[in-house]
């Protein structure tokens, strides 16, 4: 099941793979262009002034001397907080969305359901396609400084560092079993995607309600709190975590009892 998983999703991961490395490469080269369009600033000009009042405070700010002076600052912000980080959730859709789906929508999953029961297809499957972008998210979270540490830069493996790759790595693990919901809900592909994608996209607008503005993920895909104050989100962590544990078994129920 592993391989016959890892096959159907060849092209997917292929495309991510490429992307992942082309972002990368676009990191590890505009690092000096960064630091030195920074470094030739001047804050009393005339450009500075006219920029818009939300990029004169970062400008301002303790972000703009860390951004400019610290390597391992802008590992952080932009690889984890930005490159890498806006993609996760999209990653997690696209190697989610057809595990089911796809089965559903081409008659295929009568021929599984002949020959397994429901529990072991789902299990297989849905922790194929896990194990699976785990590997992708964990290869690039450690490659990026890696690679800016082979490329010259002052890099260290701290705990800043480590707290942000693991709450990728449980972000991830939530966006991908909220979409293998989706998967098992819909008997076509489309759905899940278009649904996907408007809760990837609607995510960050909640921030502006008050009430709701916690359903907003992307601090904690990128850190906020490590960023600033070297903490790790621990309630987040601990209610993703908790969530995705109720998303697997919940998963698993509903198919377990779905009528195809």
């Amino acid at each position: 099941m592993f391989k016959k998983t890892l096959y159907e999703m060849r092209f997917r991961l292929t495309v991510f793979i490429v992307l992942f490395f082309v972002l990368l490469l676009g990191l590890i080269f505009t690092r000096p262009v960064i630091g030195n369009l920074m470094v030739s600033m001047d804050m009393n000009s005339e450009e500075v002034k006219e920029l818009p009042d939300i990029l004169k405070g970062f400008a301002d700010g303790k972000e703009f001397e860390q951004l400019k002076d610290d390597d391992q600052f802008f590992l952080l912000s932009q690889w984890y907080g930005k490159n890498f980080g806006q993609f996760l959730p999209f990653f997690a859709l696209i190697i989610a969305f057809p595990v089911f789906s796809r089965e559903t929508e081409k008659k295929t999953i009568y021929f599984l359901l002949s020959r397994r029961n429901r529990k072991e297809i789902y299990d297989s499957k849905v922790l194929s396609g896990y194990y699976v972008m785990i590997l992708i998210v964990v290869v690039f979270d450690f490659l990026a400084p890696v690679a800016m540490m082979l490329s010259g830069y002052d890099i260290l493996f701290n705990g800043n560092l480590i707290r942000l790759i693991v709450q990728q790595l449980i972000a991830a693990s939530f966006f991908y079993f909220l979409f293998i919901l989706f998967s098992i809900i819909f008997n076509d592909q489309m759905k899940p995607v278009i649904l996907g994608i408007v809760l990837i996209v609607a995510l960050p607008f909640s921030s502006l309600i008050n009430g709701i503005a916690w359903l907003n993920l992307y601090p904690y895909v990128f850190g906020e709190t490590v960023l600033s104050s070297g903490d790790f989100d621990w309630m987040r962590s601990l209610v993703l975590t908790g969530l995705s544990i109720f998303l697997y078994l919940g998963g698993r129920r509903m198919f377990l009892k779905k009528e195809f």
